[in-house]
């Protein structure tokens, strides 16, 4: 079994901050067996518990679930990392502190694009809320201004109405007027008309008055004529007797 040369040197754990490596620890060895193995994963712990623990030992023993191969690539990989924490005074491989720095910026910069969205969001909302009190005014205006017009044209329509219902009265009052001055103008001509009606009767009677007296002194005239023809016969008759 080949060992990589790595796995030479050896590794004081004392000096390691382990629980800063295991997530590494279990993220290769998922990747590597395409599952989740808690077994496997434990088995690397333990193994690591020790002060001097011995990688070539790990290698042998993690062929079984690894292959060969794997088992090689994964221990050198390990090794590195113990090694780089062992010389640095934090205890932490300097890979792992790059990568912990790349995510931490990487957080702060996905934190502040989100912070930047949020406020981006929220001068949003105040332009929406700017925009929507400036419509609501904008709409209490016109609304304004249309119950003035309306009520502009309702008091037109009224003082139109008092003034049709004005000029109405004063056509009815005028036309009640002529009617009336019309009415008294038939009832004048009617008086006249009696009048004149009472004048022609009038003369007529008079008339026929005089009619009736000429009429009388005719026959007073023929009566005295007759009487005074007949004492003129009998005048002659008596004379002739004797």
């Amino acid at each position: 079994m080949k060992f990589n040369p790595c796995l030479s040197q050896q590794v004081d754990m004392s000096k390691i901050k382990l629980e800063v490596i295991k997530p590494w620890i279990q993220d290769r060895l998922t990747d590597m067996l395409k599952m989740e193995d808690d077994v496997v994963v434990n088995f690397v712990y333990n193994q690591l518990e020790v002060k001097f623990p011995d990688p070539k030992k790990m290698q042998i023993n993690l062929t079984g679930f690894l292959q060969s191969k794997n088992a090689m690539e994964f221990m050198a990989e390990l090794w590195d990392l113990l090694i780089s924490a062992q010389e640095n005074p934090s205890g932490i491989p300097d890979s792992l502190m790059d990568a912990k720095r790349e995510e931490l910026a990487l957080k702060k910069e996905k934190e502040d694009k989100e912070r930047e969205a949020r406020e981006k969001e929220k001068e949003k909302e105040k332009e929406r809320e700017k925009s929507d009190k400036e419509k609501k005014y904008r709409d209490r205006d016109r609304s304004r201004s249309r119950r003035s017009k309306s009520r502009s044209r309702q008091r037109k329509r009224s003082r139109d109405k008092k003034t049709k219902k004005s000029r109405s009265r004063e056509r009815s009052n005028t036309r009640e007027k002529e009617s009336k001055s019309r009415d008294r103008k038939s009832k004048s001509r009617d008086r006249k008309s009696r009048s004149r009606d009472r004048k022609s009767r009038s003369r007529d009677r008079k008339s026929r008055s005089r009619d009736r007296k000429s009429k009388s002194r005719d026959a007073e005239r023929k009566s005295g004529s007759r009487d005074r023809k007949s004492r003129s016969r009998d005048n002659v008759s008596r004379s002739r007797s004797r």
